[in-house]
């Protein structure tokens, strides 16, 4: 609503002075944070460089931490279909903001440190 008036309301020269102000205190605040310098600075500190480390981690040796995660991948895929809940024990006190769960997980022949149980509690429930 603001911006609209200041760009329809022109002084006799045509140019609507109050608009080119805004537009000035604009790039004056915002250009620093939109320079094309700091975006690729941004990329390649926050994408670039981890991904290269991340690629030269999962090659060296071989590959052998490429190979250790396709294995793990694989074994996990192929025993998901076996892991499930057979129950859960709440030992919690209605209403506390504590919630005590006890799982019984069929890991399905996965090792206890492949797995990691977790539980969500809706708001009000």
């Amino acid at each position: 609503d603001s911006v609209i008036p200041l760009f329809y309301t022109r002084e006799p020269d045509g140019i609507p002075e109050r608009w080119v102000e805004m537009v000035r205190h604009t790039l004056a605040i915002l250009g620093p944070k939109v320079l094309a310098s700091r975006m690729v600075r941004d990329y390649t500190n926050e994408l670039y460089v981890p991904a290269a480390i991340s690629f030269a981690a999962a090659t060296a040796d071989g590959y052998l931490a490429a190979k250790a995660l396709t294995t793990y991948r694989a074994r996990v895929g192929a025993a998901w279909s076996a892991v499930s809940i057979a129950g859960i024990d709440d030992d919690s006190e209605s209403g506390g903001e504590s919630l005590h769960l006890t799982a019984q997980v069929d890991l399905g022949g996965l090792d206890p440190d492949e797995v990691k149980v977790e539980a969500v509690r809706r708001a009000g429930g």
